[in-house]
């Protein structure tokens, strides 16, 4: 296809008239979109299946458009496949700044850069709708930014993600690098480090449906807000499977939950959580913090996060099971520095060892074999 954005236009114009098409794109070309199409997409909404394959190639909102428009729509029984492209640089009020999936739509990412799209709603880098799936392998959100949740993607559908990587977004709340609520997310191999956000979870922000995070790394994301730096989890149900939750900071004073902040069920298999602060003051729970919902920990770590009280894990009245898991090496700076509960715990082939001031004096409740 001709390096022109008017061909590409025709090109999804006609597919959408002919029941589906796929659309090869010149190598190397940028394909510069200057207005808006229809509504607020610089491409018509795509309608039926039609895949989309680049080769070093861009589409791209100018930087000197007078319109705000995001790049891609997919709408009610639009299948839309890109390959091998990078989108750039949408800009509009609404939901998703680089690509929308409506209700009913399909989208399809493979070595996809999604980068620099701004949304004024959910969705920076792109939005997945209630009753809408996505399937994003082998791509990349980067520099993307939400006016509210979801910096890099926002997912209200079903969506999987597998080698993805989403980092350096931002959201004024939640989810800078990801948000996920209602329906289901499935990660594996997946990156969400670097982001950041205005209020609280800064990595992932998760508010109902079902989350399974696999063989994933959450580091490095930060929020100048209260609470879970790497991940906040209000989910029907939420499971991290040997995946690594590092290195994420709360700098509020009176935050918590530096790694993990946690109201619903939530299960670790061989995961860590590791290095996580609350540099501010009155921080509680730098590694975990969980307030009514279960954790069952097992085969797991929480070791050397750091904060004003449990360095480790502060639990506020909620089911919490270390099965075959350690807390070792957390700072604070009242005691406890290991564990704080105020409600018995099971704990099972367990360890609370080498945590400053102390493991587990100064909790209210002490688990049966902790060492102090």
């Amino acid at each position: 296809m001709p390096c022109s954005a008017t061909a590409l236009i025709d090109a999804i114009n006609d597919a959408n008239a002919n029941g589906g098409d796929t659309l090869v794109l010149a190598s190397g070309c940028t394909y510069d979109l200057t207005a808006a199409d229809n509504d607020e997409n610089g491409l018509p909404v795509i309608t039926t299946p039609i895949t989309i394959v680049g080769s070093n190639t861009t589409i791209a909102r100018n930087a000197s458009a007078t319109d705000q428009f995001r790049i891609f729509e997919v709408g009610d029984g639009g299948r839309l496949s890109l390959q091998r492209l990078t989108i750039r640089g949408g800009d509009t009020t609404g939901e998703g700044g680089g690509i929308l999936t409506s209700t009913g739509g399909n989208l399809r990412l493979a070595d996809v850069t999604v980068t620099e799209n701004t949304s004024a709603a959910d969705g920076g880098g792109a939005k997945i709708t209630e009753d809408a799936t996505a399937t994003i392998a082998n791509s990349t959100f980067s520099n993307n930014d939400a006016g509210d949740e979801g910096g890099g993607l926002s997912n209200d559908g079903t969506t999987t993600l597998g080698t993805t990587t989403l980092n350096n977004n931002n959201a004024d709340n939640y989810g800078g690098g990801l948000d996920s609520d209602d329906e289901t997310l499935t990660a594996s191999r997946t990156t969400i480090r670097n982001n950041e956000t205005g209020e609280g979870s800064a990595g992932v922000d998760s508010d109902g449906g079902t989350v399974t995070i696999s063989n994933s790394n959450i580091s490095d994301n930060t929020t100048i807000g209260t609470f879970a730096a790497g991940i906040y989890n209000d989910a029907d149900s939420m499971t991290l499977n040997t995946t690594i939750v590092r290195d994420n900071t709360s700098t509020g004073d009176g935050s918590e939950g530096g790694g993990i902040y946690n109201t619903s069920p939530l299960t670790l298999r061989n995961s860590t959580v590791t290095g996580n602060s609350l540099p501010g003051a009155n921080g509680q729970g730098g590694g975990i913090y969980s307030d009514d919902g279960p954790v069952s920990l097992i085969s797991s770590r929480v070791t050397g996060n750091n904060a004003t009280g449990a360095g480790g894990i502060y639990n506020d009245s909620a089911p919490l099971s270390l099965i075959s898991s350690r807390v070792t090496g957390n700072n604070a700076t009242i005691a406890p520095g290991g564990l704080y509960t105020d409600v018995p715990i099971t704990f099972t082939s367990s360890a609370i060892t080498g945590n400053i001031p102390t493991n587990c004096t100064g909790s209210p409740v002490i688990p049966p074999g902790c060492n102090n």
